[in-house]
């Protein structure tokens, strides 16, 4: 689950958006990160005790009652429940991915030379209906009025630096992206432990990493809680600058959800500093 936050202190009050992944459970458990990958974005939940008055501020407050008699687990649980229930605002599809003894399936997290080698996602307004139940997100027929963005992999992904293509909606991927995403050349292992990466967003026709568009930054530790999560778990903070003003709501999307592909397509996965067994934590 992803947590989005309006403005820069990371406080409750400021939080608005939820985006939770809803792929299918194999493929999620054996390829992660790069399986076929089913996001959904719904409005935040205020919880029990937080103030509100929106629409999903009501959902909360069925939760409100009981939540009090609940062990952490329920509370989880009875959440999750609520959120199900607040409208999805949109849906992000990436495109395939790998897959549990299956084919045909892509071959990701390697030199980008052919299509079967390119990582994307599209970005959809509202909910997507699976086509089939046991294969969620790897929809074949995809409603075109819905379209919000897309990202796409390059040919040859950047060379030495990440890089990614955002399109407006509604386009194809012979159509010129609107805009680029480029990344740093040397990022992550135990360099996340004291350094932030900067990932700059700008027009398709500008200077390599002019930034006119906005700046991503995946932020470093700021405190000895988060050294621990970085150090034994996948969980990852960013932040996101939009410096041109002209942007569409539907681009600001686009360029958000190109930070969520970035963060599977090289933070997330078996990145832990750490790991504990029977032996111990080494």
């Amino acid at each position: 689950t992803y947590s989005v936050y309006a403005g820069i202190g990371n406080n409750t009050e400021a939080e608005f958006l939820r985006i939770d992944e809803v792929s299918e459970d194999w493929n999620r458990c054996c390829c992660s990160p790069y399986h076929p990958l089913k996001l959904e974005g719904r409005q935040y939940i205020p919880m029990p005790g937080e103030t509100g008055s929106s629409d999903a501020f009501n959902y909360g407050e069925d939760l409100k009652r009981d939540f009090g008699t609940f062990d952490a687990r329920g509370k989880a649980q009875q959440t999750n429940g609520i959120y199900m229930q607040n409208p999805v605002l949109f849906s992000i599809l990436r495109d395939d991915g790998q897959r549990c003894c299956a084919c045909p399936c892509k071959w990701l997290n390697t030199f980008v030379c052919f299509n079967c080698c390119q990582d994307g996602i599209k970005i959809y307004s509202g909910s997507i209906e699976d086509e089939d139940p046991k294969e969620k997100g790897r929809n074949t027929v995809m409603p075109t009025d819905q379209m919000l963005g897309g990202i796409t992999q390059p040919n040859f992904g950047g060379c030495c630096i990440p890089v990614i293509h955002m399109f407006n909606e509604n386009s194809q991927s012979t159509d010129k992206p609107f805009g680029k995403i480029e990344g740093p050349c040397i990022f992550g292992g135990w360099s996340e432990m004291c350094c932030s990466f900067k990932f700059y967003v700008s027009l398709f026709d500008s200077p390599s990493k002019a930034g006119d568009v906005g700046l991503i930054i995946k932020k470093k530790p700021a405190s000895a809680a988060g050294a621990m999560a970085e150090l034994m778990s996948d969980a990852d903070n960013y932040s996101i600058e939009f410096t041109n003003k002209s942007l569409t709501a539907e681009q600001k999307l686009t360029i958000l959800s190109g930070q969520l592909l970035i963060d599977y397509m090289l933070f997330d996965g078996n990145t832990q500093k750490c790991r504990s067994d029977g032996n111990g934590v080494t």
